[in-house]
């Protein structure tokens, strides 16, 4: 009588421990109905002691899970067909998008002439049933990567979403990768630029809103000029200009913060005297042909036209603008 009550506690103990019932089985068959722990996500917060103390788990037998929102998930070994969930992304609820248009935009936007791509501007993509491809952000934002599990579009599991995702798988991945969606604005100014897949020119997500996203940098009717960023207002037509080289010396016109629109109003508002300032694109000034002008002015009176090259014809390409 005492020896069977103490195999019943025994076994209500193993039980709650989440043990299985196995105990009785050869070797043989132990080691076939296994699952070991370092096949699940290593950033989730085990919550029972039998998972925190034993690396490797019979049939039947589980890991509590604490996902980030909260919830408490259950996952079990299911013996030779492993766990029934490994990843991040399988074992804590998808975390919703923050809205149901989110924004997505082509990884770079500019030509290497400074002029716009041909499918500029952020689009409005529905988060839910939409498709765009994966570049993923540090978690502070000093890089990003569109190949967290070593291949384009490319998940933990080693799937591959051929032609793009949602934006609920592509949000999950880069959890997985311990990283984040890059926002509307890192992705605009070009984070992912030339880093492989053919991204530069294809929409991936963003983790920003489209509600949030300034119509300065949404797509627009006509991709073939060049417009103001947001924070700035044109003032004339292409051409719009004003006599001498502004804030600076005429040579210090030609740097990175001329490589296109957006960088080159960072750079004025960089400058506490700077209210405005006048860009052409590759060949947009007749009279520097072969580069680039970024031009910073601490007034706002354009008063002129000023024609650029392109083909051997004169044509207005330049852009003034002033800041709000």
């Amino acid at each position: 009588m005492i020896t069977t009550i103490a195999l019943m506690l025994a076994a209500v103990v193993a039980v709650a421990n989440g043990e299985s019932k196995l105990r009785s089985n050869t070797a043989a068959q132990v080691k076939v109905n296994t699952c070991k722990n370092t096949d699940l996500s290593a950033d989730l917060t085990v919550l029972n002691w039998w998972c925190q103390t034993h690396n490797t788990l019979r049939n039947n037998q589980y890991c509590m899970y604490a996902c980030p929102g909260g919830e408490k998930v259950k996952v079990t070994c299911r013996g030779s067909n492993g766990w029934e969930k490994t990843s991040k992304t399988d074992i804590c609820p998808a975390e919703a998008a923050p809205s149901r248009w989110m924004s997505a935009r082509t990884g770079r936007s500019y030509n290497e002439d400074g002029t716009r791509f041909q499918k500029w501007g952020a689009k409005a993509h529905n988060a839910e049933n939409l498709v765009a491809n994966l570049q993923c952000c540090s978690q502070d934002g000093s890089k990003a990567d569109r190949k967290p599990f070593n291949g384009c579009n490319k998940d933990k599991s080693g799937h591959v979403w051929d032609g793009g995702m949602t934006w609920l798988t592509a949000n999950g991945i880069c959890k997985d990768a311990g990283q984040r969606l890059c926002t509307d604005a890192e992705v605009f100014s070009e984070i992912g630029g030339y880093t492989g897949c053919n991204f530069d020119n294809q929409y991936v997500w963003t983790s920003t809103p489209w509600a949030e996203v300034p119509e300065a940098a949404r797509a627009g009717e006509n991709y073939k000029t060049n417009g103001c960023p947001d924070g700035y207002t044109q003032s004339g037509g292409l051409g719009a200009d004003k006599g001498g080289c502004g804030l600076e010396s005429c040579g210090a016109r030609y740097g990175a913060h001329a490589k296109n629109e957006n960088e080159c109003a960072k750079y004025c508002n960089g400058k506490s005297n700077c209210k405005s300032f006048s860009y052409a694109p590759n060949n947009g000034d007749k009279n520097h042909q072969g580069k680039k002008v970024c031009t910073i002015y601490s007034s706002t009176d354009f008063n002129q036209k000023w024609y650029g090259k392109k083909k051997g014809h004169l044509e207005y390409m330049q852009i003034a603008c002033v800041k709000n």
